[in-house]
């Protein structure tokens, strides 16, 4: 079986290969209810500054935004994203925070960041206590992408990374080939199985191996074709809250 890649250097390529079926409480599907929205995501980092010392100024396009309780059971907060235009490449301009309303949207602390980053929750316990999935990707001069995939849970107001994994890829064979074209290609398929009860829902990850064919099509007539290399499953353990607190490898 072999996944056909992509050659272009666009943003959004990195993310397409990450399929996941989410396990999200009902509480965080109603994110209307919570009125957030891009503007007051804006609003609330406009009193801020970035890591380059300058007010942020956000792209409205970029902002997204997740509604649910991450810190505690019953808490009102968000996983939101976005880009910051004032920030350079270098400083890595994607940003994903944890933000709570306290009477209004307020900023509490960033996640990660990377220079592109998307979210999506997950409730492995069921109970209304969510962590967040994340997949980041940062860009070199060039074309190589190195790709980051974390499982965190924000419980109790701590960042803990539950689950991690890594790859990287080239986004143009002249690249690859510069570098001698020795360099393993990895990328990460990232799955969740929600297992309705019947025991703990678990996290499923696939490693694909890529490599260059010459197909006579393209910029370069090169493409990259994943190949399934390894599969491995992890439970995940929450606690009598319903907060993620670990994995454990299934056998």
């Amino acid at each position: 079986m072999r996944y056909h890649g992509y050659h272009g250097y666009h943003r959004s390529a990195v993310m397409v290969i990450v399929t996941i079926m989410l396990l999200v409480s009902a509480a965080v599907i109603q994110a209307a209810e919570a009125g957030l929205s891009a503007d007051s995501v804006r609003s609330a980092f406009s009193a801020l500054t970035n890591e380059e010392g300058v007010a942020y100024d956000l792209d409205a396009a970029s902002i997204d935004f997740l509604t649910g309780s991450f810190t505690a059971l019953g808490a009102k907060e968000a996983a939101a994203w976005f880009v910051d235009n004032n920030q350079s490449h270098a400083a890595s301009p994607a940003e994903l925070w944890l933000m709570r309303d306290e009477g209004a949207w307020k900023p509490i602390f960033m996640i990660d960041q990377s220079d592109e980053i998307q979210a999506r929750l997950v409730d492995a316990g069921g109970k209304g206590i969510s962590a967040v999935y994340l997949s980041a990707s940062h860009f070199s001069t060039g074309g190589f992408i190195s790709s980051r995939w974390a499982l965190v849970s924000l419980y109790g107001g701590e960042v803990r990374t539950i689950f991690n994994a890594a790859g990287n890829d080239f986004a143009f064979y002249e690249m690859y080939k510069q570098v001698g074209g020795k360099d393993k290609i990895v990328m990460h398929q990232i799955g969740f199985r929600d297992n309705y009860g019947d025991s703990a829902a678990e996290l499923i990850d696939t490693e694909l191996s890529g490599a260059f064919v010459d197909t006579g099509k393209g910029d370069s007539g090169y493409e990259v074709v994943w190949t399934p290399a390894s599969t491995t499953t992890y439970r995940l353990i929450v606690d009598k809250n319903g907060a993620l607190t670990g994995i454990q490898k299934i056998e």
